[in-house]
């Protein structure tokens, strides 16, 4: 794991490319500056068998995250994680009123096949505060 495009006093942007994704880049000014320090984090990964398709992966995890997101980019300030402030609980529940969101725990996958969405594996839809399940573990939906 490393750290790239650290911008003391930078602020958070949202940028739209091929197909209206919403991707995250940082940028600063001269005179004003924010209170922030905005920065990216990058995990690298080796795909292997079967799977050798990394850039589309990449893609299809930036489409679910504007899906979770409404059409925006996702983000949660380092501060609200050192207050405490929990992702789902107090950031993700009051942004859902009058929004929908796709939430996939852990080891929850979205396959894309000839144009299908397949969801595999235990998720929910949050939606005016409510979460439901919409799919157990060890199932499949077609989305």
């Amino acid at each position: 794991m490393r750290t790239f495009c650290q911008n003391p006093g930078g602020f958070v942007s949202q940028e739209n490319y091929d197909n209206d994704l919403a991707v995250v880049n940082g940028h600063s000014y001269k005179e004003l500056k924010s209170s922030n320090t905005n920065l990216a984090i990058l995990c690298s990964h080796n795909f292997s068998t079967p799977f050798n398709q990394p850039i589309s992966y990449a893609q299809k995890v930036g489409e679910l995250t504007n899906m979770l997101a409404n059409g925006h980019i996702l983000c949660q300030r380092f501060g609200d994680i050192l207050d405490g402030k929990r992702l789902y609980e107090d950031v993700t529940y009051p942004d859902s009123f009058g929004h929908s969101f796709l939430v996939l725990p852990d080891g929850s996958y979205v396959r894309v096949c000839n144009g299908q969405s397949q969801l595999f594996g235990e998720a929910y839809s949050l939606e005016d505060g409510q979460m439901r399940c919409i799919c157990k573990n060890k199932e499949d939906l077609i989305l």
